[in-house]
């Protein structure tokens, strides 16, 4: 009797203990279908046709949990992979999680996670981005102070998830948000180092952002710097701390939200004196309860004091429309346009036209 007692005792507090727990599977589905047309300002134009993933987001799949502690503390984590659904392979240089792996504790004070996570600055990179804040985006295809980069078109570079990072978010007050994080270098050098690889090797990153949303108004504003200083040999004195500051804000109407946005890049790779300037504006307006159109314009113009080297201005210009078919599932499609101009070169242009479709689960 007393065995018998003692094991329901023992069933119903790990019953309790467990009610305390969650744990969420989550993630989406991102493909699109694209013309991609190329013009190198010299005679020669190509168009290709890409079935790729994740126009709109990065396909992803995650786990994510929560326990209450007691007392207003709580243990949180989130594990989170990307992976290219149009091929199957993973994404983030093939990382299991790339996207997150985190450990972390939260309550009146604020939380603090530790692990891979995504900067405070990389948090707020694409709030009041337009266009969606996707791969149509005018300020994601021009931006260098941008974390998107599609690959086809010289744009970004600040790094969005650190490794071996330890981040702060205050609590929320009055509208008003922070955080900020620094990612340890931990001296890491390859084997044969070299000045070509100064770039990818022990890089320490501090990332802070300052945010305000309160009614139709949101303000962000976001600092990241990128240390060019790694252990094990000397770094070339033409070297310099990357660093990207970014300030934006929009405002809603009502069914139409204005999106003003400016950014700066220092020492765009690591160069001392290879600067960037760069602005964007955009409106979203919402058509019906289910359609959203969207539409956005960004320039971004090198200032470098590198002598023999010539800036380069980039221009761009975009549209697109995301339909709902239900909560989790919508249509989308649209059209982008950019324009690099360097000094005694032909302007080049590469110009997007793409339709996906999204599933979250």
């Amino acid at each position: 009797m007393k065995k018998s007692l003692i094991a329901m005792a023992v069933m119903a507090a790990a019953g309790a203990a467990s009610a305390q727990s969650t744990v969420t599977l989550y993630g989406l589905v991102d493909t699109y279908y694209a013309n991609v047309r190329t013009d190198n300002g010299a005679g020669t134009t190509t168009s290709t046709n890409v079935l790729n993933s994740g126009a709109f987001n990065g396909s992803r799949w995650g786990l994510r949990g929560s326990e209450d502690l007691g007392g207003g503390l709580k243990a949180n984590f989130q594990l989170e992979s990307g992976f290219n659904n149009d091929t199957g392979a993973a994404a983030q240089g093939g990382l299991l999680f790339g996207r997150a792996a985190w450990v972390g504790l939260a309550g009146g004070f604020g939380a603090v996670s530790v692990g891979r996570i995504a900067t405070p600055y990389y948090d707020v990179d694409g709030a009041q981005d337009a266009v969606f804040n996707s791969a149509l985006s005018p300020e994601a295809l021009t931006f260098r102070s941008s974390t998107t980069n599609p690959g086809f078109v010289v744009g970004s570079a600040a790094t969005a998830r650190s490794n071996n990072t330890i981040k702060y978010v205050a609590p929320a007050m009055s509208g008003f948000g922070a955080a900020l994080s620094y990612g340890l270098d931990e001296k890491s050098v390859p084997a044969a180092p070299t000045v070509a690889s100064a770039a990818n090797v022990g890089r320490a990153v501090t990332s802070l952002n300052l945010t305000y949303a309160a009614g139709p108004a949101a303000v962000s504003f976001a600092y990241q710097n990128e240390a060019a200083y790694k252990a094990g040999f000397l770094v070339p004195a033409t070297y310099g701390d990357i660093n990207f500051t970014r300030l934006q804000g929009s405002y809603d109407f009502g069914g139409i939200v204005a999106k003003l946005g400016f950014g700066k890049a220092g020492n765009v790779g690591f160069t001392s004196g290879a600067d960037t300037t760069e602005y964007m504006m955009g409106v979203d307006y919402k058509a019906s309860s289910a359609l959203t159109l969207s539409a956005g314009y960004a320039n971004s113009s090198d200032n470098t004091t590198l002598s023999g080297v010539a800036d380069q201005t980039r221009k761009g210009l975009g549209f697109a429309a995301a339909y709902s078919l239900s909560k989790r599932t919508f249509l989308y499609g649209g059209y982008s346009t950019v324009t690099s101009a360097r000094t005694a070169t032909p302007d080049s242009k590469v110009s997007l036209l793409a339709a996906g479709v999204q599933h979250r689960f």
